[in-house]
């Protein structure tokens, strides 16, 4: 998925433990194999390939996550969207520049996203409705993978354990402090975070970003408007599942400190921190802080 695992269980067999974590690994990669857009076999690549020609019958778990996707876009009023796949193409982070791209070329693009255009048809059945429609999972498929991971361990009457996909955290068993870090310096912490049986994501700007004409962009991108985003450092979302904090965190993200806060104040279990790029910081109500 393009980015790191660490599983970490506590056990008193090392042998028995090894082969507890290599079954949640192979979990995580059948995942990868299921999701990824970098793959001619995978269900997300058919989908894509036959955009706005026919429908593709999808396993019950990819129908299923696809009825999560839509109804937290349609929660979010398109600021999560996993139509965005032919936007990400606009903006190459890694290519050593960084330019925008002409409105004509944006226009055209963003008449091929929306999550308004996929159907769900019913009996597994999925219409990308637009030809050139692309599906991207990178918002939610880390998190996905890791409560799945989660879920074979604790299964295996595993007392105690954490999953972590580069940033995308969830937890069972022991509490753990978990760093809130400082977006301009990401080995200081600003604070910590209490958690035990949740999860927690954090988006960021930090590792992927851009400076054009003195101004900042994230790698993060606006699904409504096709634009990459600006004025935000950091979104860190907890939670009682790792996908759906996942998902958030790129929604507050893309809808800013005030419209953000105000959503996750309105879902159960749910807490957010959002740090702008002028280091104000903006909380959910009753989130357990500890300064660093």
């Amino acid at each position: 998925m393009g980015t790191r695992f660490r599983l970490m269980i506590d056990h008193a067999d090392a042998e028995a433990a090894g082969s507890l974590l290599d079954r949640a690994v192979l979990e995580i990669r059948r995942l990868e194999a299921l999701l990824t857009e970098f793959s001619d076999s995978s269900v997300t690549a058919q989908l894509n390939r036959l955009a706005g020609i026919k429908p593709v019958a999808v396993p019950a778990e990819v129908y299923s996550l696809l009825e999560r996707c839509v109804e937290l876009s349609a929660l979010t009023q398109g600021a999560f969207d996993i139509t965005i796949g032919p936007l990400k193409d606009l903006y190459r982070f890694d290519r050593g520049s960084f330019r925008p791209p002409p409105v004509k070329t944006l226009r055209n693009v963003l008449s091929r996203t929306g999550y308004r255009h996929i159907r769900l048809l019913g009996n597994g059945k999925v219409m990308l409705e637009r030809p050139g429609m692309r599906l991207s999972f990178a918002s939610c498929g880390k998190g996905l993978a890791a409560d799945s991971a989660r879920r074979i361990l604790q299964s295996a009457g595993v007392p105690s354990g954490a999953v972590d996909a580069s940033g995308d955290l969830t937890t069972w068993g022991r509490a753990r402090r978990i760093a809130i870090a400082n977006p301009r310096d990401p080995e200081q912490p600003l604070y910590y975070l209490p958690l035990a049986n949740g999860s927690v994501a954090t988006s960021g700007d930090y590792e992927q970003h851009y400076i054009y004409r003195g101004k900042r962009y994230s790698h993060n991108i606006n699904p409504r408007t096709g634009q990459p985003l600006t004025g935000i450092s950091s979104v860190t979302v907890t939670g009682p599942r790792a996908e759906l904090c996942d998902a958030l965190a790129t929604a507050v993200y893309t809808m800013g400190a005030n419209a953000g806060i105000h959503l996750l104040n309105q879902l159960p279990g749910v807490h957010g921190i959002v740090i702008d790029d002028k280091h104000q910081i903006c909380c959910s109500d009753d989130i357990d802080l500890q300064a660093a």
